[in-house]
């Protein structure tokens, strides 16, 4: 009785191929978790050296913006304005959603899901810098970090709290994570609308 033979055929691995996308990959780890610890590093570096340089926030009855003196005649009627800026001062609840909504979608889409600073706006705006040299670097400061400006502004000096400077910067989106953290987006919506210049004296 004839028993067939059969015979398997094994595949051979290349122990060296192998070795050397493990060591690759051992590699991209220890940079990743490298390049973390060393950027969390720097940022609390940064965060202890400025900090104390950042005005204090620490509610909504902080926010005390300029508003003009009215003068009214007997049967009340507006007859004199006094005022550095002219600004009448508008609540909350007074003002409407789609004025909110309209900013938020051409200002800072993505308002309601960062804390202060557009982590993804600014990797996407060095990204865009770094394919296009020498195009202009664009904005990528989120409504909460223009607040910021305008609280710096009236805590310091214009030029100051306006200058192009990695300092400013980072003042800045110190300021704009302490915005967050005490106050909620509708109140950092009611300061937007009432504080920030729309351009030509308004």
């Amino acid at each position: 009785m004839n028993r067939r033979q059969t015979t398997r055929s094994f595949k051979v691995r290349n122990p060296g191929k192998r070795s050397l996308v493990s060591k690759l990959l051992r590699l991209g780890i220890f940079l990743g978790l490298t390049g973390v610890v060393a950027g969390s590093a720097l940022a609390i570096s940064l965060y202890t050296y400025y900090a104390p340089t950042v005005p204090q926030f620490h509610s909504i009855d902080d926010y005390q913006p300029r508003v003009g003196t009215r003068i009214y005649s007997m049967d009340n009627q507006l007859i004199g304005e006094f005022a550095e800026e002219r600004r009448v001062l508008v609540p909350v609840d007074k003002i409407p959603t789609q004025l909110f909504n309209a900013f938020i979608s051409a200002e800072d889409k993505r308002f309601y899901s960062h804390m202060g600073v557009d982590v993804l706006g600014v990797m996407q705006a060095i990204f865009d810098k770094i394919r296009k040299p020498g195009s202009k670097l664009r904005g990528a400061s989120t409504i909460t970090q223009q607040v910021a400006k305008s609280v710096l502004v009236a805590y310091e000096s214009y030029e100051s709290a306006t200058e192009r400077s990695l300092v400013r910067k980072i003042r800045e989106a110190i300021l704009a994570f302490r915005l967050e953290s005490v106050l909620t987006k509708d109140q950092i919506l009611y300061m937007y609308v009432n504080e920030i210049f729309l351009g030509h004296k308004a």
